[in-house]
């Protein structure tokens, strides 16, 4: 079966700040097949007659494929399929060149939405002529993408409570930053002044506020090590690879 490998699928427009916040607090963003949703490919091709099936969602850099079914796992031909449905986001049965560059006869997709905004697609294809859906079989399809909605509403409502306790944390660190950092600061540019003082040149006092100084870069050292460290630790707790950033 001849077909291209297109760009990495995410549909235009001005949801794509959005949609990318949510497939990153979401873990969605790599492409590994999650078991959750086999079922729904599986049923989606049962209930249209389509050999093949697919669930993905719409990542900006590389496509992040959750499930399918008769497709072989062939990676090339579900990124075609993808940019083809993110080039039609409201869904329906796709025409045109797209589909002979795929090798494929016949494409359907339904959105998969989360906030409104079309997170990725559910599509069944056939690389044989097909007759249209009918109608109880495009309820089908619609409703089997209703079903990985509320999976990844469950799946947010299962993660906010830690979501929540990552931002606290977050902001705790910048705070504590805030407060170490300032007063160690104004202690170091206070000795430096003091240093160039007329009449301070070569007196023991300079040699005590030498030690200040240092001891106040030593501190702001180990402030940044500590924080390193603590931002590691917020990092490793995040689930499914996501890095939100956390401010200095």
């Amino acid at each position: 079966m001849p077909y291209t490998l297109f760009d990495s699928p995410h549909p235009p427009g001005q949801d794509e700040d959005l949609r990318q916040a949510l497939l990153l607090s979401l873990g969605l963003c790599e492409t590994s097949r999650e078991a959750a949703f086999d079922g729904l490919t599986l049923a989606a091709s049962v209930a249209t007659g389509c050999p093949m099936a697919l669930l993905g969602m719409f990542n900006h850099g590389r496509p992040g494929f959750k499930a399918q079914h008769g497709m072989a796992d062939d990676a090339a031909l579900q990124a075609s399929l993808l940019t083809l449905c993110a080039g039609r986001p409201q869904g329906g049965e796709h025409d045109g060149d797209g589909l002979r560059h795929c090798g494929l006869r016949y494409l359907v997709s339904e959105p998969v939405r989360l906030e409104g905004v079309a997170m990725g697609a559910l599509c069944v294809a056939d690389s044989q002529p097909h007759t249209l859906l009918s109608d109880e079989a495009r309820q089908a399809l619609r409703g089997l993408a209703d079903a990985a909605e509320a999976l990844l509403a469950a799946r947010r409502s299962e993660l906010e409570p830690h979501a929540q306790a990552l931002r606290r944390r977050q902001a705790l660190l910048v705070r504590a930053t805030h407060e170490m950092r300032t007063p160690l600061n104004a202690i170091l540019g206070f000795a430096q002044l003091l240093q160039m003082e007329p009449g301070l040149a070569g007196t023991r006092n300079v040699i005590w506020l030498k030690h200040i100084e240092a001891a106040s870069h030593q501190l702001l050292v180990l402030i940044e090590n500590m924080l390193g460290l603590a931002r590691q630790a917020v990092l490793t707790a995040l689930p499914n690879g996501q890095k939100p950033p956390v401010q200095d």
